[in-house]
């Protein structure tokens, strides 16, 4: 096998959580001319026990989005952001790549699940009407019960798991090596996003590139027309049909009236500010989850839960 072959494999694995700082870092990363990073950003492929979240399933086709990678990239990488979450992802790709290199994106969870509520609504892939009567439904949704018409699983609607970063990480260093895994912290990465950049440079042993300037990637964003928002966000099996007909004999990846509503239906904007009452349930759920966090990192985490 030459040298070539070999490094089509990835070397290294940003695992999550979402809506952390994930997107930006990635883009970063994939910016610099010795670091590889997979198209799409997050195949999913080793999250088998989160079938909705997987684009790549084969291993063929998964080696096949680093058959471009060169000689000059000295590390390859995905960020498939509910790694962290699934419970089998990390142990298979240890296993695959035992050397491999792991980085983990963490926020106040009250941040975090409320920025990923309002994501999945903008995709289609929740249909409560506001943050708080989707944390209210996620025992019912448990049963499988009220479950978006998406397929989005209810695993990954249960949101008080999905905010318990410690709990995730500890089990992450079951498997990984202290000195393969880098957490970083999106308050960190949001205030001095270069110091951020060049600490993970080194923790993948790759040469700065001197780059200087950080654009805010991933913005909060929303339909203008909610209807049109789903039509785009999940078309009409008809319509996927057609466009699957239509990239068979032309080539074209997707139909570009799609693409244009999409763009003319969106806007960026902030998030309504959680019920107070509300926020301080959250707060005081998580409380003990990110005091262990606080004991994992050696650190205080100032200003999160509103503490």
């Amino acid at each position: 096998m030459n040298s070539r072959a070999i490094i089509r494999e990835p070397n290294f694995f940003i695992i999550g959580a979402p809506k952390c700082g994930t997107t930006a870092l990635s883009q970063y990363l994939g910016d610099h001319p010795g670091v590889f990073m997979s198209d799409p950003k997050e195949p999913h492929f080793f999250s088998q026990d989160l079938p909705s979240r997987g684009s790549v399933r084969a291993l063929e086709e998964y080696r096949a989005l680093f058959r471009d990678v060169g000689e000059e990239h000295l590390a390859i990488g995905e960020s498939s952001v509910w790694y962290l979450y699934s419970k089998v992802a990390v142990p298979d790709i240890l296993d695959r790549y035992p050397d491999a290199r792991l980085i983990v994106m963490i926020r106040d969870p009250v941040e975090m699940l409320y920025s990923l509520f309002c994501q999945l609504t903008y995709t289609s892939d929740e249909e409560a009407p506001d943050f708080e009567s989707a944390w209210r439904l996620q025992e019912v949704r448990r049963q499988g019960k009220e479950l978006p018409a998406s397929g989005f699983e209810s695993m990954l609607l249960q949101y008080g798991e999905l905010g318990k970063h410690a709990k995730q990480i500890a089990r992450v260093l079951e498997r990984a090596p202290a000195d393969q895994l880098k957490v970083v912290v999106y308050d960190d990465f949001a205030a001095n996003p270069r110091r951020v950049y060049e600490d993970v440079l080194a923790f993948l042993s790759i040469e700065s590139d001197q780059r200087e300037v950080f654009p805010r990637v991933n913005a909060n964003k929303v339909h203008r027309l909610g209807l049109v928002g789903k039509f785009v966000m999940q078309p009409p099996v008809a319509l996927l049909r057609l466009a699957s007909t239509v990239k068979r004999f032309t080539g074209i990846e997707r139909l570009n009236v799609l693409t244009t509503l999409l763009s003319l239906n969106t806007k960026v904007e902030p998030r309504a500010p959680l019920r107070e009452g509300f926020r301080r349930e959250l707060a005081g759920y998580f409380r003990s989850d990110v005091a262990r966090l606080e004991e994992l990192l050696g650190r205080e985490l100032d200003g999160w839960l509103g503490i």
